[in-house]
Parts: C-alpha cells; sequence; structure tokens
C-alpha cells in the first residue's frame, strides 16, 4: 500500500477556468460510486480577483440519478481566493461542486479529490494527468 494520495484517490479538474466573469462554475457530475465507490470528496476551488470585494461561495449538489440533482446544506462563504469544502459519506450518489463569485476574476476553477476508497481506484480522468515522486531532493525542475 502506498502512502500517496494520487494513488489512494481520484482527482478531476471539474470545470475549465473562466476569465473575467461572475456567476457560477458548475463542475462535473461525480459518480460516488465509481471505480468501487468512494466515500468522501474534496471540493478545491480558487480565484484571482482584479477587485477589491471579493464573495465567493463554494458549495455542492447532490442526487440520487445525474440528470436529478438538488442543491446541498453546507456551503463555504468568504471574502477569500482559495475555499474547499469536504463532504465525508454523502447521502447521494452523485455530487457536483459549484463555485459563486460577486466579483469578477483572472481565473475560477474547481478541482475535485474522491477519496477513501472502498477499493482500489483504477485511474485518474484522461484530462488529469500527473506524476509520483519518493524523496525529491533539491535541484532544477525540467519538463518531462
Amino acid at each position: 500500500m502506498g502512502f500517496e494520495l494520487s494513488r489512494n484517490s481520484k482527482i478531476t479538474f471539474n470545470a475549465a477556468s473562466v476569465s473575467n466573469a461572475t456567476g457560477r462554475i458548475d463542475g462535473d457530475i461525480l459518480d460516488m460510486a465509481s471505480e468501487g465507490g468512494f466515500e468522501s470528496v474534496m471540493f478545491l476551488a480558487f480565484a484571482t480577483a482584479t477587485n477589491a470585494g471579493l464573495d465567493s461561495v463554494l458549495g455542492m449538489r447532490v442526487g440520487t440519478a445525474s440528470d436529478a440533482m438538488s442543491d446541498a446544506t453546507g456551503v463555504v462563504r468568504v471574502s477569500k481566493t482559495g475555499l474547499y469544502l469536504d463532504v465525508n459519506q454523502p447521502r447521494k450518489r452523485f455530487v457536483q461542486g459549484q463555485f459563486r463569485c460577486t466579483v469578477s476574476g483572472d481565473n475560477r476553477a474547481i478541482i475535485s479529490i474522491q477519496y477513501n476508497p472502498r477499493s482500489q481506484p483504477s485511474s485518474h480522468p484522461a484530462s488529469t494527468t500527473g506524476a509520483r515522486t519518493y524523496s525529491p531532493d533539491s535541484g532544477t525542475m525540467s519538463a518531462t
């Protein structure tokens, strides 16, 4: 068993960044029962504000089917550029992160991490890639 988070989770880049926009970003609808099932999901959201007074809300929608989603209780509302919502054992099978900003920002996005698998996940989505490293030393980073 590895100790890396990426080995025991499924990381999804839920929504593309949006430039200079207000409003809501809806993340992908995630199936918590896929690949053997996950007990937890964490949504990470970020914005780089170009104006003062950033007001951000990170929330979640849930449903028993991917076409029957409704708002869930438990939102994070702060005037910060980085937010997270960590959900353990959602009551519905399908979940979706939502990120709202009232002030335009340069970039906004949602990333989800499904973790605590009931069985080993097979892979991350094709749109997500990364690398694992063991005991890295100092030096110069290079693109590989």
